[in-house]
């Protein structure tokens, strides 16, 4: 745009005010927060047994969160924000290499797609009673049930 051979071109002309202007507003740099700042050396280690957990788990230590405004102030008070939190996860995950999933780890995203299909807004919990379920594994679960029930009574 500031280009000597540009300034004479109609569009530059036209639409250079404007371009300067946004130019010059700055979100400022984001704040830098040191490594040595953010908890979370090593990833979370995940059980061999398909233990049951929180819907949403910290990757840098062992804390559980039903809602993700509480998750968010855990990153941030504990993490250094999200964006930290997840440039942490990945590197520590690009160190680590491939592994083996545990069944925890699968249980998790089971219980996540389950959680995430019946409630998109994480009601409190007085509420999530009066949550109907419309989950993929609740219909699941009932197309299985409705099938075993009419492949036995074919066999009969």
């Amino acid at each position: 745009m500031n280009h000597p051979a540009l300034q004479e071109k109609p569009l530059v002309r036209q639409y250079k005010e404007q371009v300067n202007a946004a130019a010059s507003l700055s979100n400022g740099m984001a704040q830098y927060v040191a490594g040595i700042d953010i908890d979370g050396d090593a990833l979370r280690e995940f059980s061999a047994l398909p233990l049951l957990c929180g819907p949403l788990v910290c990757q840098l230590c062992e804390a559980d969160f039903l809602y993700d405004a509480d998750f968010a102030k855990h990153q941030d008070k504990e993490h250094g924000g999200q964006s930290e939190y997840r440039k942490r996860v990945l590197y520590l995950m690009e160190q680590n290499g491939c592994r083996p999933i545990t069944a925890q780890e699968k249980r998790l995203m089971v219980q996540n797609l389950t959680f995430s299909s019946s409630s998109e807004d994480r009601a409190p919990m007085e509420t999530l009673s009066l949550v109907r379920p419309k989950s993929l594994v609740v219909k699941l679960l009932a197309h299985c049930v409705s099938k075993k029930t009419s492949s036995s009574t074919d066999t009969s």
